[in-house]
């Protein structure tokens, strides 16, 4: 998004969240339609800037969280790299519920028949663990979870989600 997004964002959003929030939920929601992707994306971004600024005891951020959370399921690269962009400033809002969130997105990322799925799900846990620090691979077990994945011989899907998700961490803490 460009600087003149942003300022306007944050000129706006402590007076006007709520009509930004109104306006933007239903436009989240999944469809299947390869057009709209550009619109979820686009929005999506909007909801995770505009969450941004708001206090982080906010009741609002936790279900834009949610919405972020089930995005991550869209086959589009693009809203996929846009919601993980979104996650880390918003994780320490939703800190109680890491852990959970995390352990769903290490399951679906190891265990869904959908490639798209476990792409999102690995953008969905290098946003989370972004936010939350790199000891949290430690703390939450996703390192030996994934390490016990690539071992697995008998399920490609394992060492493929994986691999997706070691890609997606070296892409988002850095190389």
């Amino acid at each position: 998004m460009d600087l003149w997004s942003n300022q306007l964002i944050q000129k706006t959003v402590s007076t006007n969240a709520e009509k930004f929030f109104v306006k933007c939920r239903p436009k989240v929601s999944p469809k299947n339609s390869a057009s709209y992707d550009s619109v979820r994306q686009s929005v999506v971004i909007l909801m995770g800037s505009l969450a941004r600024h708001l206090e982080p005891t906010d009741p609002r951020i936790k279900p834009i969280v949610k919405k972020l959370i089930e995005a991550l399921s869209t086959p589009s690269q693009q809203v996929q790299e846009a919601v993980a962009n979104c996650l880390p400033p918003l994780v320490n809002s939703v800190k109680d519920e890491a852990q959970p969130i995390c352990k769903r997105l290490l399951k679906k990322l190891l265990d869904s028949d959908n490639y798209g799925e476990r792409k999102g799900a690995a953008y969905g846990l290098a946003g989370m663990i972004k936010g939350l620090g790199i000891l949290t691979l430690k703390q939450f077990e996703i390192m030996a979870s994934l390490t016990n994945a690539i071992q697995n011989k008998k399920n490609y899907k394992h060492r493929e989600g994986a691999l997706l998700a070691l890609q997606e961490l070296v892409n988002m803490l850095g190389k």
